[in-house]
């Protein structure tokens, strides 16, 4: 991962923008994001909404966006007429020609060759496919409406059109699912040839399918091998696990989400989306009526410099870049080792973190008991 240089942190402008996309052909029995089903004249008062809210967040073209990623939700749900529409609101806002990474979310069974065209087209050079399991038997189980074989489509359209960074996502966990059946999921994955993966332990909120139905997560030993069995393969295989969640190919880490974990500002843009930009962190509200009435904006916090470097902790830890002792104290006065030393020696003897030359990261085993060791290093700020 690059190396940042050791500079006081300034109240500059974001460089990433989120767009929330809420539609979806139907709900997937786990999910809890922000969405509604699928109407072509919603979608089109949707857009309509989404170009004012730009006009609202951003009152003049943007020259220094750097990485865009437009997720649901479904974008790919959008008709290409829809999409293209979509993709012109951002560029009258923004200058895609400055943009490094351009990511679009998409489902295997909506994308298809002309949506992907449309792609090209307009900048966009990464995919992120939410997959979620390769066998057939547990998609069906979990309310997804592809199948393996439309995953693998779905991948050979990519590569005909010459996409050489896309993601694949997997949900872990799931019902009924086994350690066998994770192996063949991995093996399925690294056939495909990501360049990056992510992989998410399976939550259940109240209002899901799952929620309702009263479904169990499975219990924390047991995600715990699940997990180290999926590190094991994908560090075989040659990706780094550089967040909880996400492993990628040398130089594939996914540079928009890079901008959240190093507390980073950017704009979200969207029914649902949070964004943090000048010294305020903001979510939008989740009813699509409120949204499309034009009534963007739900909640906001000021961020302060207590909660600033809180959420630093919080964010940096996520990863393996860590924190660097001497940009932190460049940023908040104070030196992140010295101020929580005894808690940091104490995780770095237990093998949770590791504490070298002025950087704190976290191991494997740091990333799997993240809640638990950023709870007893800042419980006594929060």
């Amino acid at each position: 991962m690059a190396n940042q240089k050791v500079r006081k942190n300034k109240d500059s402008r974001a460089h990433a923008l989120y767009i929330h996309i809420p539609f979806c052909s139907s709900f997937c029995y786990y999910c809890d994001f922000p969405k509604t089903i699928y109407d072509y004249t919603e979608a089109d008062a949707y857009l309509r909404a989404l170009n004012q809210e730009f006009s609202y967040r951003i009152n003049e073209p943007l020259n220094d966006i750097y990485t865009v990623y437009i997720g649901g939700g479904t974008p790919t749900s959008l008709t290409p007429v829809q999409l293209r529409r979509l993709f012109e609101i951002v560029k009258a806002f923004i200058n895609t020609d400055n943009v490094q990474e351009y990511t679009v979310e998409a489902n295997p069974e909506s994308l298809t060759d002309e949506k992907i065209k449309l792609f090209k087209e307009y900048g966009v050079n990464r995919v992120s496919l939410g997959v979620e399991s390769t066998d057939n038997h547990v998609l069906k189980d979990i309310g997804r409406k592809h199948t393996y074989e439309d995953v693998i489509r779905a991948v050979s359209l990519l590569k005909k059109n010459k996409f050489t960074n896309y993601n694949l996502d997997l949900i872990l966990d799931l019902p009924k699912v086994n350690e066998v059946m994770i192996r063949k999921d991995i093996e399925n994955i690294l056939s495909l040839g990501a360049t990056h993966i992510s992989i998410y332990s399976l939550e259940v909120y109240p209002n899901t399918v799952f929620g309702k139905q009263g479904v169990e997560p499975v219990d924390s030993d047991t995600s715990y091998a699940h997990y180290k069995l999926v590190n094991d393969l994908l560090k075989k295989a040659g990706y780094i696990h550089y967040e909880v969640s996400n492993w990628s190919q040398p130089g594939y880490e996914s540079l928009h989400n890079l901008t959240y974990w190093r507390n980073e500002k950017y704009y979200g843009l969207g029914m649902g989306a949070a964004g943090y930009i000048r010294g305020f962190r903001y979510k939008n509200n989740e009813n699509i009526n409120d949204y499309l009435n034009c009534h963007f904006q739900k909640e906001k916090e000021r961020v302060n410099k207590k909660s600033k470097a809180t959420y630093e902790v919080m964010m940096r830890l996520r990863t393996i870049e860590g924190i660097n002792d001497a940009q932190f104290k460049a940023n908040y006065g104070y030196s992140f080792i010295e101020r929580y030393k005894e808690k940091i020696d104490s995780f770095v003897e237990t093998g949770y973190l590791t504490n070298a030359n002025g950087v704190v990261r976290p191991t494997f085993n740091g990333m799997m008991a993240l809640n638990y060791v950023l709870y007893k290093i800042l419980e006594e700020d929060l």
